[in-house]
């Protein structure tokens, strides 16, 4: 079904795009991405759209956020490049302090994709996400 951009009004059809929890606009510009040489840069490692560091892990905004379901999509990754099977005593250490701190007191919840289904797989991380629409 075409779906209509709002500035040329001209149709687009988004009926390639997989089912996600993103807008249809949102996967569209995923997608996209996902074509660029940018794409292959790790965004934890990079830094990029970064909230908050701690010792050892990193809070980002996601750049492509699950807006169908959620206001408020944020990422809590390891500093090291890892996934979270091989975290250190120190690094599950300061995920349980940072969860208890009180600092994701605005979260409504976390979401952990399993089975290796996370878009960023070699680097895991967690989804922290508020405003449930």
């Amino acid at each position: 079904m075409p779906i209509f951009n709002k500035e040329n009004l001209t149709p687009k059809n988004y009926d390639h795009l997989p089912l996600s929890d993103r807008t249809r606009e949102m996967e569209q510009a995923y997608q996209d991405f996902k074509q660029t040489p940018e794409s292959k840069i790790c965004p934890f490692c990079s830094k990029q759209m970064l909230v908050k560091e701690y010792k050892y892990w990193i809070l980002l905004e996601n750049r492509f956020p699950y807006s169908m379901k959620w206001k408020v999509c944020d990422m809590l990754a390891p500093r090291r490049h890892t996934k979270l099977s091989k975290l250190s005593l120190c690094e599950i250490g300061e995920l349980i302090t940072i969860a208890f701190s009180g600092d994701l007191k605005g979260y409504d919840c976390f979401q952990l994709n399993a089975n290796g289904t996370s878009s960023i797989s070699e680097h895991d991380h967690l989804q922290l996400l508020k405003g449930k629409l």
